[in-house]
């Protein structure tokens, strides 16, 4: 079992991962973003689903700093998508046809029978 203290002491640690001036902010081949990025967005999006008495607060107000600073804040947009859609358990739907859309309105059992219509991708993070 671990302590409120050491849940704090590891979102700081996320934190600075994400600010810190050494990491490469884009791909080593120019394109995207780089694995790291991608990694540690998805880890603190499952931590912090997984261990709701860490402190989020630190993490948002990092987030919300860049944003409003401006330049570039890509790595903090990723941190944010993966946080909502770790925490709020949400599917990802790419180029959804007309039927899937109309199924995503029904119920549970028609939402999930919607989604293996067609031919479109369909992404569970």
């Amino acid at each position: 079992h671990l302590s409120s203290l050491t849940f704090d002491v590891c979102s700081s640690f996320i934190a600075r991962r994400f600010v810190s001036p050494e990491k490469k902010l884009i791909s080593s081949s120019g394109l995207g973003n780089p694995m790291w990025m991608s990694n540690l967005s998805s880890f603190t999006g499952q931590l912090f689903k997984k261990y709701a008495g860490i402190e989020i607060h630190g993490i948002l107000h990092m987030i919300t700093q860049s944003l409003n600073e401006g330049g570039d804040a890509t790595s903090r947009v990723i941190l944010l998508r993966e946080l909502l859609v770790q925490m709020g358990g949400i599917t990802l739907i790419e180029e959804a046809n007309a039927e899937q859309l109309e199924g995503k309105a029904g119920s549970q059992l028609l939402k999930s029978i919607s989604q293996s219509f067609g031919g479109s991708t369909s992404v569970r993070l």
